[in-house]
Parts: structure tokens; sequence; C-alpha cells
């Protein structure tokens, strides 16, 4: 089940926290909000790689997921793509454990994750 903001009918419950003049507060006066079946958006919504090679990438096993990863990176390999994760995704990603290690070493104290692109 899914909202979308300005989507689906109705408004948030908690207004998403929305306090500014774009978009006032709920006044209690606005519907609820109605949860929608994410299937009923998958039309406008569904990746593009689900609707042209989803039944042959469930055939693959693990409901599809892995199969598109081997599709984007046969891909990249033969030169048809960029490569959809480069080393500096690599990195970040993998900073994320040892950084969360520290952070409970400090007791919550924030950590920043490093810039490995150089501010680039």
């Amino acid at each position: 089940m899914v909202w979308i903001d300005g989507q689906s009918p109705g408004v948030s419950p908690a207004n998403f926290g929305y306090r500014d003049k774009a978009r006032p507060a709920a006044s209690g006066n606005e519907q609820r909000a109605q949860w929608q079946r994410l299937w009923e958006l998958s039309g406008e919504y569904e990746h593009p790689y689900w609707r042209t090679l989803g039944e042959e990438a469930i055939q693959a096993g693990h409901s599809g997921g892995d199969y598109f990863v081997m599709y984007d990176f046969a891909r990249a390999v033969a030169g048809e793509i960029e490569p959809p994760i480069d080393v500096y995704d690599a990195v970040t990603w993998s900073s994320i454990f040892p950084i969360s290690i520290e952070n409970v070493k400090r007791n919550g104290e924030p950590i920043d994750v490093p810039d490995f692109r150089g501010g680039q």
C-alpha cells in the first residue's frame, strides 16, 4: 500500500510536518489519507525493465531482482551504458558500516560520511 502526496486522495495524518506557505498544515477538515494498492500505480511508476523483461527476470529466480543487476552489468561491460554504480558509490556505501561502528562508540555523535568525490 502506498500514499503519494499530491496524487493519492486525502492528506497524510501527520501532514509530513509541512508548515510553510506552499503547503499549510492540515486544519483537521481534510479527508484522511487513502492508501492505494501499489499495483494501481504500476502503469505510471513501474520501471521500464519490468514492463519489457519482467517475465524473463522472474524465471531467473530471486523474484527478478538479481536479473536486472546482471543485465545492467553485462550492458556496461559491453559498453552499451555507463556502469550504474561507480567506484565512488561503492566506496561510499562500503563506508557506512565502519562509520556506524564509530558512531556507536561515540554514543550516537553525528559523523560525516566522507566526500570521496572531492566535491565533484
